[in-house]
């Protein structure tokens, strides 16, 4: 934790540290060469305070590094710290290097995506001997005079960063992403959320290797001149150590596990995103914490797309995107500044369409074939969701050697968690009976007390399928 003096100089810098005016906001490109003073606040450790002299100088030290290598090579950043990614991602566009993001910090990930860079960037040492491209480290505490960096001339084109999801095949899928596309949804977001979250510290569970994390934690912070926390919170305790006021960058699964029976500090306000707000986290978060739930719509390859105040139903487009209904399977589409096409982008989500907003009805209907029908296996999760007993569904083909069929995992309503597997299949067979063909009744269930999630918050496919090996 901090010490009493840096404590004070924090509390001292958050009075005086405003966020700049909407005509102050600075391309990122840009950002490493402007005018500030040295010893403004940029991120708090748990140990000390990073200024930009701090910044700059870091920053400095890794451009001499990365001008050793050749300049062709694709450089992917791995850290910890988020204060030495921001350092990494300003050194790799000073030099000119096209910016890969992998989304797991894991020597198996790096591996599978490794024909997609030529040199690895991290503080962490584990990496040094376990992959066979050329690694980089960097920690605090590498510095360079700052002198000599001057700012050099960056097209958009020349300021590429590449990010990885699952996909739906579960193999690492490429999204391709320009840091001037970044810029317009900073200024849009800016007049949105600037009487929100003045004054205040960005904390964040979310990983800076992820889209959500490197724009709300890292980049739109940095870009307002807002301090943010060096590390992800991994677990809600952590959230009682801050005695600052704060804003909480959030996944939706971090915002579940929050204890009733434990005493957090109020924020500022929480921005959650990376799936489905379930309603009833979303009041534990407000009544916890003290304050609005405000909730992000999106995805990696759209960047934000919309936002809304919980509890609200309607979705809010932010400035400059345009939507409309796919005419055929009613998906949302949408034309949005965030994109690098002009064309309309169809994302998987029903909507109904009001004049200003729009309602998420489900994802487009997955179908699956059991046996010689097909079977909608999200029919089978909305109708389950209408018996009170059920709090959260998730339906699947499992298979085993004599038949495939459908799987049920569930988290039950709190007072019905005392029902066995068996009784709430029962439970269940009973309520789709009549409703379903009889060969998509579901055979299996599992009851689970949390729905099994990744790291971005999303549902975790592959955990889900094993609860019925």
């Amino acid at each position: 934790m901090l010490n009493e003096n840096s404590h004070t100089k924090l509390n001292t810098q958050l009075t005086k540290q405003f966020l700049v005016s909407q005509d102050q906001l600075v391309p990122l490109k840009q950002m490493l060469y402007q005018m500030r003073n040295k010893d403004d606040l940029i991120c708090i450790g748990e140990k000390r305070l990073y200024t930009w002299q701090d910044l700059k100088s870091h920053t400095a030290f890794l451009v001499q590094q990365l001008e050793s290598h050749p300049a062709e090579q694709q450089i992917a950043l791995v850290f910890k710290s988020g204060f030495l990614m921001l350092c990494g991602l300003f050194a790799a566009l000073h030099c000119k290097r096209k910016i890969v993001l992998p989304s797991l910090q894991t020597v198996a990930h790096l591996k599978d995506i490794r024909e997609h860079f030529s040199l690895l960037c991290t503080d962490d040492e584990t990496f040094l001997t376990a992959l066979n491209n050329p690694v980089c480290l960097f920690q605090c505490g590498n510095t360079a005079p700052i002198d000599n960096l001057t700012m050099p001339k960056i097209n958009d084109n020349e300021a590429e960063i590449l990010l990885f999801t699952s996909g739906s095949t579960g193999k690492p899928k490429i999204i391709e992403k320009y840091v001037h596309l970044f810029d317009r949804q900073i200024a849009v977001e800016y007049k949105l959320l600037k009487e929100r979250i003045q004054g205040s510290v960005m904390y964040s569970t979310v990983n800076h290797n992820h889209l959500l994390g490197l724009m709300y934690r890292l980049l739109q912070p940095f870009a307002f001149r807002m301090p943010f926390f060096e590390y992800s919170l991994v677990i809600p305790e952590q959230l009682q150590k801050i005695d600052t006021d704060y804003t909480l960058i959030s996944s939706p699964a971090f915002l579940r596990f929050l204890d009733p029976n434990l005493a957090y500090p109020q924020a500022r306000v929480i921005f959650s995103s990376g799936g489905k707000l379930p309603t009833k986290s979303g009041q534990n978060a407000q009544n916890l914490l003290q304050c609005e739930v405000m909730e992000f719509y999106g995805s990696s390859e759209t960047s934000a797309i919309a936002y809304r105040s919980f509890p609200q139903q309607n979705w809010f487009l932010l400035e400059g995107i345009e939507f409309k209904q796919h005419e055929k399977d009613e998906c949302l589409m949408i034309s949005s500044p965030f994109l690098l096409s002009s064309e309309w982008y169809k994302l998987e989500d029903k909507v109904r369409l009001n004049s200003d907003s729009f309602e998420l009805l489900g994802r487009i209907d997955r179908v699956a074939k059991i046996g010689d029908k097909r079977v909608s296996l999200t029919q089978i999760e909305y109708l389950c969701l209408e018996l009170s007993e059920i709090e959260e569904v998730k339906a699947l083909v499992i298979s085993d050697e004599i038949r495939e069929s459908v799987g049920i995992v569930a988290v039950l309503s709190e007072q019905y968690r005392h029902l066995t597997n068996k009784e709430a299949l029962a439970l269940l067979r009973q309520h789709l009976r009549y409703r379903i063909e009889l060969i998509a009744l579901p055979r299996k269930i599992r009851c689970v007390e949390f729905m099994p999630m990744n790291e971005q918050g999303k549902l975790n496919l592959q955990q889900l399928g094993r609860l019925f090996e």
